[in-house]
């Protein structure tokens, strides 16, 4: 479907897409007679020819005790922005009329669009809200969707899955699990999990407090993670990184918040040559930069010995 404003374009603050490409900066009307929201949570294809984007119809409201926000949505599609030839377009499973689709992300490979997934429900029923984790595979060449795949279920896990980020690599998959709902900013019960996706299986992240977990995001080498948590007081959302191994174990951003004891153990690892870790793409010959060993020291307790003025020494 093709759309094209041919009107004023400047009586429309806060309903456009802002694109800066190549140097320059387009103005884009997403909304179409199928969704007529504006573009919202935008994602890039890979091949940076294409956008997806949500069309919320969102609302908030308050409660009187415990956390006071609230963001409900009424309806929620995924569509499609092809920048070359200016077109809006979607898919049946990805803008079926009785569900909530949201936070869409693609796989590094451009592949697969993974998104998170709800039935619609009633204002009043807004604690019945429990999202999916889905994917979609998608033909670049051919603009051509697949069949729609659960990759996991709110019904096998009893919470609600949301904001779904692949590392760079295509190893893992980070998300966040809560209660109920699709903000999770807002809901205590939220707690970072990674995926292996060679293996198919998840786990809770060490790096969890009992306030809320959410907005995360990947660095370029696939070894760290910055998120947001509200573990300081329970109110503000703070960025925190933390350094995920090889293995998917999450190291270090727990201790922020305490003095860590003197170093009692250490930990080894090693960073083999790779494009995602910084050490070089192959051995080379003069036995120079050929991997990268990492000491992380622990305290007693287990904790990430942060401040430690011991020496690590390496003949």
């Amino acid at each position: 479907m093709r759309w094209k404003d041919e009107k004023n374009l400047s009586g429309l603050h806060g309903q456009r897409m802002l694109m800066y490409r190549q140097g320059k900066i387009s103005n884009v009307d997403t909304r179409t007679a199928f969704n007529p929201a504006p573009a919202s949570f935008t994602t890039w294809h890979p091949s940076r020819q294409a956008v997806v984007f949500t069309t919320p119809e969102a609302s908030i409201f308050f409660h009187t005790v415990g956390e006071t926000r609230e963001v409900f949505y009424a309806a929620s599609d995924l569509a499609l922005y092809r920048i070359e030839d200016n077109i809006v377009t979607t898919t049946a499973d990805i803008s079926r009329p009785d569900y909530l689709d949201v936070f869409p992300t693609w796989s590094p490979d451009g592949d697969h669009l993974y998104f998170c997934s709800a039935p619609k429900m009633p204002p009043e029923r807004f604690r019945d809200i429990q999202c999916d984790l889905v994917r979609i595979s998608y033909d670049a060449e051919s603009g051509a969707w697949g069949a729609l795949e659960t990759v996991l279920a709110a019904k096998d896990t009893g919470l609600s899955i949301s904001e779904p980020r692949i590392s760079p690599d295509g190893r893992f998959l980070a998300f966040c699990m809560s209660e109920y709902g699709i903000f999770p900013v807002f809901y205590a019960s939220s707690d970072l999990y990674l995926m292996d996706l060679h293996r198919g299986t998840y786990e809770r992240l060490d790096i969890n407090s009992d306030q809320s977990e959410s907005w995360h995001s990947w660095s370029s080498n696939s070894r760290w993670m910055v998120f947001s948590s509200k573990r300081r007081d329970g109110l503000f959302t703070k960025p925190y990184f933390t350094y995920i191994d090889a293995d998917g174990k999450a190291l270090g951003s727990h201790s922020v918040l305490s003095v860590s004891g003197d170093a009692a153990s250490m930990k080894l690892s090693l960073d083999a040559p790779s494009e995602h870790t910084g050490t070089g793409t192959h051995l080379v010959a003069d036995g120079e930069d050929v991997a990268m060993v990492r000491a992380t020291l622990f305290d007693s307790a287990g904790n990430f010995a942060y401040n430690s003025s011991a020496n690590v020494t390496f003949s």
